[in-house]
């Protein structure tokens, strides 16, 4: 039981994260900045840098840069949920 309300919660986390990604994306088009999708850690921290700095800028939100590392985490911690379930059928 407990299993599955993480599974609920850390879905809506990496839902958000992903939500997040793509409003960043969104926002650096807007700005004519091509960005590749879930491409490499290099082009997420590429991502990262140009987001940030137009949003210094311009004064925008930061909200969707740490929603990416919220998602993220969410996916670290949902593996390793995962093999805590088949180590230990919790």
């Amino acid at each position: 039981m407990l299993t599955r309300v993480f599974i609920c919660i850390l879905a809506a986390v990496i839902l958000f994260g992903n939500i997040a990604h793509f409003r960043a994306m969104a926002i650096l088009a807007q700005y004519g900045i091509r960005v590749r999708y879930y491409a490499s850690l290099s082009d997420l921290l590429y991502m990262h840098r140009t987001y940030m700095t137009l949003a210094r800028q311009n004064g925008l939100p930061s909200w969707p840069i740490y929603g990416i590392y919220v998602g993220i985490t969410g996916i670290i911690v949902g593996g390793i949920l995962i093999i805590l379930n088949f180590l230990f059928h919790l």
